[in-house]
């Protein structure tokens, strides 16, 4: 009986061995397939996307640095330029306006400082809209030592 078993079990088992092969051998041709769709989904559609935009970055980087540089090249010759070099000869005696001095912006730091022993007027202003300090109500959670 046992002996009848093993020999007829033989086949069987060759059967589902067979079939478990061959549905992993599906599963995974059909993942690799997918792969490489998006693979070239990927190459033919958004590769081309980054690189345009990319140059497109790089160029208008460049651009920028050019300008600047180019600007801030005009803006020293103008503002170093000697008055009267190209002027006719009969109009030695005028001057060209000069190009105003710089002011500090309300973002930089100068504004924020003391200029010569006096508070500008962005600290006047800030110290007269600044309230009196008002004492913390009793059993409130502020703390009256903390600024």
């Amino acid at each position: 009986m046992v002996t009848q078993v093993t020999f007829s079990a033989m086949p069987i088992s060759f059967f589902v061995l067979a079939s478990l092969f061959s549905i992993l051998t599906i599963v995974s041709t059909t993942l690799i397939l997918l792969t490489l769709f998006w693979t070239g989904f990927a190459i033919i559609v958004i590769a081309p996307i980054l690189l345009i935009s990319s140059a497109l970055a790089l160029f208008f980087w460049a651009f920028g640095v050019v300008i600047f540089t180019i600007g801030s090249s005009v803006l020293t010759l103008l503002a170093t330029a000697d008055p009267g070099s190209d002027a006719p000869s009969g109009d030695d005696n005028k001057q060209r306006p000069r190009l105003p001095a710089a002011t500090p912006s309300s973002s930089s730091g100068a504004s924020w400082v003391k200029t010569e022993g006096r508070n500008t007027k962005k600290e006047e202003t800030m110290e007269a809209e600044k309230p009196a300090s008002v004492p913390p109500a009793p059993g409130s959670d502020v703390d009256a030592l903390e600024p």
